[in-house]
């Protein structure tokens, strides 16, 4: 219905103009204002207005459950159980519980020592040549799809408003591994001495690029793309063939009419896909 569809939009939107914390301060201050009343309406109005709140507790990001709302929810759970309004009660303090658990669980996690890398039995060290292009697109997209999938949409609404890094820390990270990507790109090419060593590689990423595309994984294929477009490899030398390979790829990444080239061609595939954001 029109009701359900705007609640969401409602629920998707509201930190462009509210924080979280005055939001639940509000819907809990709605929701008290009529429970107390026998008419039907009204507490039809209080139900909703409780469910709403369940469903923004339920929606916020981790970085947005500080200790304010906390205390916030926990006031309004021992004010529930001293009404004997005990279900509203314990689905309020389930859905409390489980985001602190979760934010628990991330602390642990980002504190975590990380496993030392294996160490190489090979004779020689590997290079991307002993890969195949397709296995190299696959675990690009494996460690883009385990970054994106952690970007909470709040994450994106407060980066817009505000840009700030600590707010939206699964973005940010998002970001800064395109960075370390297209960086790495530049970097690997640009170590080799000679220039048939630099085509060789360039024409690998350049099949890598191919795959991603095949997998709709945007990000690595434009964090490639926009390393081999970067000044730095532009200005070596390469055969025209090669160079003008490239240059059919890089129309997807044309600044004008903000993006069109890329915007149009988002708009075509079918998910699952991977954006650059």
């Amino acid at each position: 219905s029109d009701l359900v569809l705007y609640c969401e939009a409602f629920l998707t939107t509201y930190r462009t103009f509210i924080s979280p914390e005055e939001l639940i301060q509000k819907l809990q201050y709605r929701y008290e204002r009529f429970c107390h009343f026998q008419d039907t309406f009204k507490q039809r109005v209080s139900k909703n207005t409780f469910f709403v709140l369940v469903r923004v507790v339920d929606e916020l990001c981790l970085v947005e459950l500080t200790d304010e709302i906390l205390k916030l929810l926990m006031e309004l759970v021992f004010r529930l159980v001293c009404k004997g309004e005990l279900s509203l009660a314990r689905v309020l303090r389930k859905n409390i519980l489980e985001k602190v658990d979760n934010k628990r669980m991330q602390r642990h996690s980002n504190s975590a020592l990380r496993p030392l890398a294996a160490r190489g039995v090979a004779a020689r060290p590997g290079t991307l040549h002993d890969f195949h292009s397709h296995e190299i697109a696959e675990q690009l997209t494996l460690l883009d799809a385990e970054l994106f999938y952690k970007i909470e949409i709040p994450e994106v609404l407060l980066w817009a408003k505000e840009q700030n890094e600590e707010k939206s820390p699964n973005l940010t990270q998002f970001t800064e591994h395109f960075n370390n990507m297209s960086y790495w790109v530049r970097s690997i090419i640009m170590l080799q001495e000679k220039a048939q060593d630099r085509e060789r590689l360039l024409l690998k990423f350049i099949k890598i690029m191919k795959h991603l595309r095949k997998l709709n994984n945007f990000n690595s294929y434009l964090a490639i793309l926009s390393a081999l477009d970067s000044a730095p490899i532009r200005r070596l030398e390469w055969q025209k063939q090669t160079s003008e390979g490239l240059a059919e790829y890089c129309t997807l990444i044309d600044s004008s009419s903000s993006f069109r080239a890329y915007r149009a061609a988002l708009s075509e595939v079918e998910p699952p896909c991977i954006p650059y954001l």
